[in-house]
């Protein structure tokens, strides 16, 4: 098992998804919100994501794919 903090910028038009509910249900990953601030226009989460590592590339392309900036954190 892998932990992999990252940070994700989140446009408006995925805000009202329920991107998370979909990470837990079709992926084998647990993430974990470190930080987080949500407005009706934008939003940010800092998160820790656990699992093996090609998994949590998977639920960074499928964020990505949704149109979520998603960056390292160190």
């Amino acid at each position: 098992m892998t932990v992999r903090k990252v940070h994700c910028v989140f446009p408006p038009v995925v805000l009202e998804e329920p991107l998370f509910h979909r990470i837990s249900r079709d992926f084998e990953i647990v993430t974990n919100i470190r930080a987080a601030e949500v407005s009706e226009d934008s939003g940010y989460m800092d998160l820790e994501l656990e699992g093996e590592p090609d998994e949590i590339d998977r639920v960074i392309r499928y964020l990505e794919e949704k149109g979520v900036s998603v960056s390292d954190l160190v």
